[in-house]
């Protein structure tokens, strides 16, 4: 995706060093922030970073610290906007005059350019900070909304935070980095109530598109699922099959070819597999999904020119098997 991502542990630190090393470089070289460690609680870190094009993320597990973004740490003139959303845990988040306790699924938006406080006594988290010129630009008095909370049942954030999930496990190409950054942003934008006079139709595009791309990626996971159908992917994601449908026909093809499509490409790719010749073409059939070995074999002719046997023969003839 055009990405830099590095893993920051506590772990391997001797225990001796393990809080002045969090302090100095975890918390003043890389987070900006002032950290310390909070009661009995053994400090433990353990972030995925990931910077993006103008997106920066962290996830993962803090235990036993209080980090604060203080005077002198913002002498650095930062003033991006930080978004930490709460996975598991208790999360205590101060600034201005929100003083907000974030249980699981709920979040919090700050300003860099401002004190703000975290007190993590265990759990796990997901971080994103992004330019306060982005998100300026589509929310409206956006500074006056910097220390609020927002609910689980807010949908937009639902949605970005599956739509985070998927970049993280699927890295893509680089050309696709700013439009998947973008994404966030509108969703970020509709997660806290977008600008007056901003393009919300573009703004929901976004969030459509990103929207299908978790489908899609839940199709292909579970698409050797014989009996996967549209209301189960609607169901999972909280959408009614028509809406779920309307994604794809914008998309320009149905669920229905989309899944075919998904669970041949997946049967093609075991017929030329030389580690799976020994399989029996009918098991690889049933195994991608299909149920019926006819009419796969009609569909697996339209879609490739030629038999499964074909396929496969071919295959082993150019790795000399």
């Amino acid at each position: 995706m055009g990405d830099v991502a590095f893993r920051m542990r506590t772990d391997p630190i001797p225990v001796r060093d393990r809080a002045a090393v969090t302090r100095e470089v975890f918390g003043h070289q890389f987070l900006r922030l002032d950290v310390e460690e909070i009661g009995n609680v053994p400090l433990h870190v353990d972030l995925k970073l990931r910077a993006l094009p103008g997106l920066h993320t962290a996830r993962g597990t803090v235990r036993g610290i209080k980090a604060q973004r203080t005077n002198p740490l913002m002498s650095d003139g930062n003033d991006d906007i930080f978004l930490t959303i709460n996975l598991t845990g208790r999360y205590h988040v101060v600034q201005r005059r929100h003083d907000v306790v974030l249980d699981a699924g709920e979040a919090q938006i700050a300003g860099c350019a401002l004190p703000c406080t975290y007190v993590r006594p265990s759990g796990t988290a997901l971080g994103l900070r992004l330019p306060h010129a982005a998100l300026a630009s589509r929310v409206e008095n956006l500074d006056d909304r910097l220390g609020a909370k927002l609910t689980r049942t807010n949908p937009a954030l639902n949605m970005l935070q599956s739509y985070i999930g998927i970049l993280d496990e699927t890295p893509s190409l680089p050309e696709v980095a700013k439009l998947a950054v973008s994404h966030i942003y509108d969703l970020v934008a509709l997660s806290l109530g977008t600008k007056v006079g901003s393009d919300v139709e573009a703004q929901r595009a976004s969030v459509n598109a990103a929207r299908l791309h978790a489908i899609k990626n839940y199709v292909i996971e579970n698409l050797t699922l014989p009996d996967l159908n549209i209301g189960q992917v609607a169901a999972w994601h909280r959408l009614t099959p028509r809406q779920v449908q309307r994604l794809f026909e914008r998309d320009g093809k149905t669920f229905s070819a989309f899944l075919t499509a998904r669970r041949l490409a997946h049967a093609h790719d075991a017929f030329t597999d030389p580690a799976r010749a020994h399989q029996n073409i009918s098991q690889i059939i049933f195994e991608s999904g299909f149920n019926d070995v006819s009419n796969f074999n009609r569909a697996f002719r339209r879609c490739y020119g030629a038999s499964p046997s074909e396929i496969r023969n071919s295959a082993l003839l150019q790795y000399g098997k």
